[in-house]
């Protein structure tokens, strides 16, 4: 069990992605990730779900980002940048 803990993988737990920040390329933060979709058929990731803007949860907005232009790091804490991403 221990080496299942400490070994490294590619595999990533939804709620280590969830709260997410993402963050434009110089640093800025735009919002986080509230959750992601995930194909029932194929069982893969489709889409993170980007919250950004409002206050205290009132006005806030959701788009949804393709998660193969939402790179992640492979650090303790993920990050995801919209670098890769067209305005």
């Amino acid at each position: 069990m221990a080496d299942v803990l400490t070994k490294q993988h590619q595999l990533i737990a939804s709620d280590r992605v969830e709260g997410t920040a993402v963050r434009r390329p110089n640093g800025d933060k735009l919002g986080h990730i509230e959750r992601l979709m995930i194909d029932k058929v194929s069982g893969r990731v489709s889409y993170a779900i980007l919250s950004f803007g409002g206050f205290l949860g009132m006005g806030t907005s959701l788009l949804p980002l393709p998660w193969a232009v939402s790179p992640t790091t492979r650090s303790s804490k993920p990050t995801c940048s919209t670098s890769t991403m067209k305005s």
